[in-house]
């Protein structure tokens, strides 16, 4: 699913999956922003600098541009064990513009497995938002998918993620 926001400016892409895991469990995991981070495709190097705060990079390429920058992402909600919401800001290093990510992970249970509902609105994109939604908005649907099949590795193998590129 993806859509263009109110404003015109917003890419958001959304997908829903069962994980093989208890809600507590998916919750812990997610709540380990550095070792779940690992899990989104072009995101390194997470480490936690406040309370609810964190900086890493983020380096993908969208169609023929490469990105590649800082960013600092805060926990912006977080209601135990159903909703966590994180703000990520980051620099575009070619116009300098902000760059705002949103991310919702919503948790509910199935039986013995937990629903996670994961939304991702990309805000003032900069640059890539000049090349086009459509290619924007892939980006967004494939780092969503990557990031739940390596969650569901991961809490299959009950090991350490691997760092990706």
């Amino acid at each position: 699913m993806s859509a263009r926001g109110e404003h015109g400016g917003d890419v958001t892409a959304g997908a829903e999956t069962l994980l093989p895991a208890s809600r507590e469990r998916v919750w812990q995991f997610r709540l380990d922003i550095p070792l779940s981070t690992r899990c989104l495709p072009g995101v390194h190097d997470v480490v936690q600098v406040g309370e609810r705060t964190f900086r890493g990079s983020v380096r993908f390429r969208a169609g023929f541009v490469q990105f590649a920058c800082d960013a600092t992402v805060e926990l912006t909600e977080l209601i135990p064990p159903e909703r966590i919401r994180l703000t990520a800001l980051a620099t575009d290093p070619l116009t300098r513009e902000t760059v705002t990510a949103h991310a919702v992970a919503e948790l509910r249970e199935d039986g013995e497995r937990t629903a996670i509902r994961y939304t991702l609105t990309v805000s003032s994109p900069g640059l890539f938002g000049s090349l086009g939604w459509r290619m924007l908005e892939e980006v967004n649907r494939r780092m969503i998918d990557a990031f739940f099949r390596c969650v569901e590795r991961t809490l299959l193998s009950e090991q350490p993620v691997e760092t990706h590129e």
